[in-house]
C-alpha cells in the first residue's frame, strides 16, 4: 500500500496530454534553461519563442550560456505555470541546441516579446530605434532547440 502522501499527490497530479503541453509553450515566454558548465548544472532564467516545433532564444555574445553550448549542446528546458488556487502545469524539454547568426530571425524572436516585454526593458533600446540593420550589427546569436523529448504535468487545486 503507498503511503498516503503519495496518494494524495497521484491524485492531484497527472500528465498532460501533448495538446496541452504544446498550449503551455505557446502562451508563455519565460523559462529556466538548464546547461553544463565544466560538469556542474547551470540554470538561468530566459525569454523564449516556440516557433515550428523548436524553442529558439536570442544570446547575447560572448557569455557563458554561449560558451556552455558550444562546449556541451545538450539542454534541458522547464517552463512552469502557478495559479493563486494552488494548481500549477509544468513541461519540461529535453533538446539539443545549435548557435547561429541570423538578424531576420532574431528580429522574430524580439517580435514574439513585444506587448509583453518592451524592446527597451530586453535590450535596452526603443523599438522605433531598432531596425534590421542595427539588429545585425549586435551580437546576438540565436539558439535553436531541436526538441527530443518533452513532458507534461499539472495539478488541480490543493485548497478544495
Amino acid at each position: 500500500m503507498r503511503p498516503l502522501c503519495m496518494q494524495i499527490v497521484s491524485d492531484y497530479m497527472s500528465e498532460m496530454p501533448k495538446e496541452e503541453i504544446l498550449d503551455v509553450l505557446k502562451l508563455n515566454m519565460i523559462g529556466h534553461l538548464a546547461l553544463s558548465v565544466k560538469n556542474m548544472p547551470y540554470v538561468v532564467p530566459i525569454c523564449y519563442s516556440y516557433m515550428n516545433g523548436k524553442l529558439y532564444f536570442n544570446l547575447n555574445a560572448p557569455g557563458k550560456k554561449i560558451d556552455a553550448l558550444k562546449q556541451n549542446p545538450k539542454i534541458c528546458f522547464v517552463i512552469d505555470e502557478w495559479e493563486e488556487d494552488g494548481s500549477w502545469r509544468s513541461v519540461i524539454v529535453y533538446g539539443t541546441a545549435r548557435l547561429f547568426k541570423d538578424p531576420e530571425l532574431s528580429w522574430k524572436i524580439l517580435e514574439n516579446f513585444v506587448g509583453t516585454l518592451s524592446f527597451e526593458a530586453f535590450i535596452g533600446m526603443k523599438e522605433e530605434d531598432i531596425s534590421l540593420e542595427i539588429l545585425s550589427q549586435m551580437e546576438f546569436l540565436v539558439c535553436a532547440v531541436e526538441i527530443e523529448e518533452i513532458t507534461g504535468r499539472s495539478s488541480k487545486t490543493l485548497l478544495e
